[in-house]
């Protein structure tokens, strides 16, 4: 007997994937119900992933692209498991190395810690922010908005005064710059992809794949944490001079009514998008 296909219109939505260090002990609802007011079953594909020990939580983060982590720092258990098992000491160790490897948006709940007057010490170990109870999740729901917007900020750039008519154009027509993205990926890796006008066409761009020289690295060390840490099959790093002569470079990820880059870049195959746009290559110079 057939199995009935899943809706198709789920599987276009964007995932947004969820790491809750949550130690042992009973599962807390009251994440799941905030985190599906933030992001609704009509607009994403959320999945909540549960770890229990610190060691879980990397383990989790280096096979699943994570867009925010949760961590009850009162309950992740950072017992060594093994001689050679790599796991951070400390729950405050926790949240370093997801914030300096992945870079990923950290919301740290601590009721102990908080109470002994160490809000500032975790905070400089990389969380954005800290709470006393997980109940607290609800009043800064606009902050993790705010910190997942990383991750969805292509409208944010489309209506800024500073960002140059070509970059907003070509971020309006989001298929088409995926697409350059996600070849630019497969011929060359991970890559910035550079944005600038285009004298002969007023109303394109020329795009320049922008790639790491293996003895300078990358431009800067914000540019490098991005390349290091984006999804290319779901995000583009784009990098502009703003109207303010600021050389600036974003993470943008697919919106709920875009296609991954992906998917844009097989339409583009189609509809000859890669063929008639203007792309180059540019590794960055040696420092």
């Amino acid at each position: 007997m057939m199995q009935p296909l899943p809706p198709a219109d789920s599987l276009l939505r964007p995932a947004v994937h969820v790491l809750i260090g949550a130690g042992a002990g009973p599962s807390e609802p009251g994440i799941a119900e905030c985190l599906r007011e933030i992001f609704p079953e009509t607009c994403w594909r959320l999945t909540l992933h549960e770890a229990v020990t610190a060691q879980a939580a990397v383990s989790l983060v280096r096979s699943v692209r994570i867009h925010l982590a949760i961590l009850l720092l009162d309950r992740v258990d950072c017992t060594p498991r093994g001689v050679h098992a790599f796991a951070p000491a400390s729950p405050l160790g926790l949240v370093r190395i997801l914030r300096s490897a992945w870079n990923l948006p950290i919301v740290a709940v601590a009721g102990s810690l908080v109470e002994a007057g160490r809000e500032d010490e975790i905070l400089a170990s990389g969380a954005d922010c800290v709470l006393r109870h997980t109940r607290d999740l609800r009043a800064i729901r606009y902050r993790i908005e705010a910190m997942t917007s990383v991750f969805y900020s292509r409208g944010r750039l489309e209506v800024a005064a500073d960002v140059p008519a070509c970059v907003k154009n070509q971020l309006r027509r989001w298929d088409g710059i995926a697409a350059v993205a996600f070849e630019s990926f497969k011929r060359y890796g991970r890559v910035v992809i550079g944005v600038e006008a285009d004298e002969a066409d007023p109303g394109g761009a020329k795009f320049t794949a922008i790639t790491a020289n293996p003895f300078g690295g990358w431009p800067d060390r914000r540019t490098r944490q991005l390349a290091l840490s984006y999804d290319p099959e779901c995000e583009i790093l784009v990098r502009f001079t703003d109207l303010g002569g600021r050389v600036r470079t974003e993470r943008l990820r697919t919106g709920p009514e875009g296609n991954i880059p992906r998917k844009a870049h097989k339409i583009g195959l189609l509809n000859d998008t890669l063929r008639t746009a203007r792309l180059e290559r540019k590794m960055t110079p040696v420092r």
